[in-house]
């Protein structure tokens, strides 16, 4: 053979040879799921408790207790629908 037959050998990083090879990450099982779910629901609890504690601390219009908020997104809710049309149309 002559210099000129041979083709150039091309060298793969390993890391890019594992990723071709690998094969698609498997879903979450049951206890997975359930554990997220559950780890999100802890999250939430302890944001409100939070709230609900630094409300106790700090004036109203720092930082409202949480069925204070409640209650004012209620009103909003069924009162100023129109107010949320027009938001949201403007978001589109």
């Amino acid at each position: 053979m002559s210099s000129g037959d041979t083709q150039p050998i091309v060298v793969a990083p390993v890391s890019s040879r594992a990723q071709t090879q690998s094969a698609p990450p498997a879903r979450k099982t049951t206890t997975e799921g359930q554990r997220d779910v559950l780890a999100t629901t802890f999250v939430v609890i302890a944001m409100l408790a939070a709230m609900q504690i630094a409300s106790a601390y700090v004036p109203d219009y720092i930082m409202p207790a949480p069925l204070t908020v409640l209650a004012a997104t209620r009103d909003l809710l069924f009162s100023d629908k129109m107010h949320i049309l027009v938001t949201l149309a403007r978001l589109a």
